[in-house]
């Protein structure tokens, strides 16, 4: 069987080019699986200061919310400054630090 001849149209809804096949737009193999994107997935970025870990972050999250997953970026270290204001400092980590290891427990 022969082909019938694909053209390219513009959806201008996504502003992307999409083939269509007699008037009727062609799904690539990709589209017509099912995504798992109703579970929750947590990824967690963890390295040295300065190594790009919120730059990748926000990379990957602008990524994902383009491609329609929803996606929040949480970063923990703010978290705890804004919950415990006590402890804003280096002695929040100190061992002898009772209080402090009661809170991060």
């Amino acid at each position: 069987m022969a082909e019938s001849p694909r053209e390219l149209t513009q959806n201008p809804l996504k502003k992307i080019w999409v083939p269509y096949n007699n008037g009727c737009p062609v799904q690539h193999s990709a589209q017509r699986r099912v995504c798992m994107t109703n579970c929750p997935t947590v990824i967690v970025m963890v390295g040295l200061p300065a190594r790009g870990k919120t730059y990748i972050s926000k990379k990957l999250t602008r990524y994902l919310n383009w491609i329609g997953v929803p996606t929040k970026v949480f970063n923990v270290g703010q978290y705890r400054r804004d919950l415990v204001k006590s402890f804003s400092s280096f002695e929040f980590f100190l061992p002898n630090n009772e209080e402090g290891q009661k809170i991060r427990k």
